[in-house]
């Protein structure tokens, strides 16, 4: 067994403590979050249906499709991103056959 002495030098700082180079910055308050956005089934439907059409839509498309779901255009541009991470995950992997590959 190995029995590790501490020393008192080790344990002295600038602060008395052993993580003296941790500091702690002070930045003032917080900003608050945004509060997450909750889509009713028909806002839903409707953008599911339009990421079926096209999974990368213009940017005038994000403002029209802002425009008719009621929402921003950012709140847009983050759903079709989480979107597209989320059919990605659930998407089958694309393997091919040891036939196939020859």
């Amino acid at each position: 067994m190995i029995l590790c002495s501490s020393s008192s030098s080790a344990s002295e700082g600038s602060s008395g403590s052993t993580f003296s180079s941790h500091q702690v910055r002070n930045a003032g308050p917080r900003k608050q979050r945004k509060e997450r956005t909750v889509y009713t089934k028909e806002q839903k439907l409707l953008l599911q249906e339009h990421f079926k059409q096209c999974m990368y839509p213009s940017f005038d498309r994000h403002k029209e499709l802002a425009v008719i779901v009621g929402v921003k255009e950012k709140e847009i541009k983050i759903w079709l991103k989480n979107n597209r991470a989320r059919y990605r995950l659930n998407e089958p992997p694309n393997v091919q056959d040891d036939s196939q590959r020859n």
